[in-house]
Parts: C-alpha cells; structure tokens; sequence
C-alpha cells in the first residue's frame, strides 16, 4: 500500500517579519491593514488567496518567491522564477464598477514605481493587463472580481519581472523583459514591494474620490 502526503507550503518567516516592519513605518491612506503571508514557493498566489485562504479581508496578501503554476490572463502561463515579485491582495471596492478600474490602478502604480524610484526607461501600460518595457513585457495583473449580495470582492494578482531573467524561456523569450535585464542593477525585492503598494494605496484612495 502506498501512502501519499501533501505537504503544507512553506512559509517565508523571516520575510513576512521584514515587510510587517516596513509596513509599521509606513502610512496608507486606504489600505490600512494590510497583512502579508510569505512563502518560499506556492503553485499560484492567487489561487492560495481565493481558494485555500478563502480570504475576505481587504489587505490580505500572499506573495512567494516563486510559482511553479503562475498564470496570467486566460490562464495563460506566468513565469515566476526566484527574484521576481509575485503577490495577490484581496481588496473589497465599496461599489462593484470599482472592478474595472482596479486593473489600470494596478498599471500606473507599477509603472511609477519602475520609472519614479528605480529609473526604467521605456515603460508603457499596454492594455489590457501588461506593463511594457521597449516593447517587452515587465509586468502583469490579473483581477478575480465577484458580487454577492451588496459585497464586492476582488483578488487582485501582480508579477513584476526584477531580478529574474523570464528569457530563459523558450515561450517568451522574444517578448518578456526584466528591470535587471533592462538595467543591470538587482533590486530589492522587499523594497519594491513596499514602494509598489503604496503607490496602489494613493491610487485606490483617490478612487473613492471619484464622484
């Protein structure tokens, strides 16, 4: 007789206790309680979010070194080797045509970040879901919206190629780009993440004061 056991993931301590301590010294205008999950490797951090965490708090986050089942849009494959920033956040929009617009916060805020505090040159928001360096995919986002009742529910899922090299695969080598490929300096991780979520912070505040 064979027995077979699933393995818990693995979680990522020591990085969930640095990036509590980040988030303690930083101030946010609508994501207040914002709580990070970190694991060394999961099949897809949207899919532990929605599905094995059930979560329906605003500012849970998952976020793992790596995806060995990465997806983007229409299930398509992501890539998410080692050095790369691969995180999902539940968010609860106060009105259910917030949905759409979470996509194009997503975009901007990535887009800042790479060019405002790390200096990459190139960047575009290429619609409906991809963030573009020269014509090269840099990052991705993937919204899992639902409307039950009078609540809304969104997980919100982000890949950011940094220090990864996504050329290494044969799918999307021609089309897929890294900020370390771009230029040649290792990033933070952590760092990034801190900076990214802030900028998503401003921008999902200023939603609400849309009229």
């Amino acid at each position: 007789m064979q027995f077979h056991f699933l393995l818990s993931p693995i979680r990522d301590y020591e990085s969930e206790n640095r990036l509590r301590e980040g988030l303690a010294k930083t101030q946010f205008l609508r994501l207040c309680q914002i709580t990070p999950f970190c694991f060394f490797s999961l099949e897809s951090t949207q899919d532990y979010l929605s599905e094995e965490m059930k979560s329906n708090h605003e500012g849970d986050v998952v976020l793992s070194r790596v995806q060995t089942l990465g997806k983007g849009r229409k299930n398509r494959r992501w890539f998410s080797d080692e050095g790369g920033l691969w995180f999902s956040m539940t968010l609860k929009p106060d009105r259910s045509h917030y949905l759409e617009r979470l996509t194009v916060i997503a975009e901007i805020a990535i887009k800042e970040t790479l060019e405002t505090e790390y200096c990459v040159k190139g960047c575009e928001i290429k619609l409906p879901n991809d963030v573009q360096c020269d014509g090269r995919k840099i990052a991705g986002i993937l919204v899992d919206g639902q409307v039950k009742g009078g609540e809304t529910l969104a997980y919100l899922g982000i890949g950011v190629n940094l220090n990864n090299d996504p050329t290494q695969h044969e799918e999307v080598s021609r089309i897929a780009t890294s900020c370390f490929l771009k230029t040649g300096r290792k990033i933070n991780v952590e760092e990034f993440w801190l900076r990214l979520v802030q900028r998503l912070d401003k921008s999902y505040f200023e939603l609400y004061q849309l009229k």
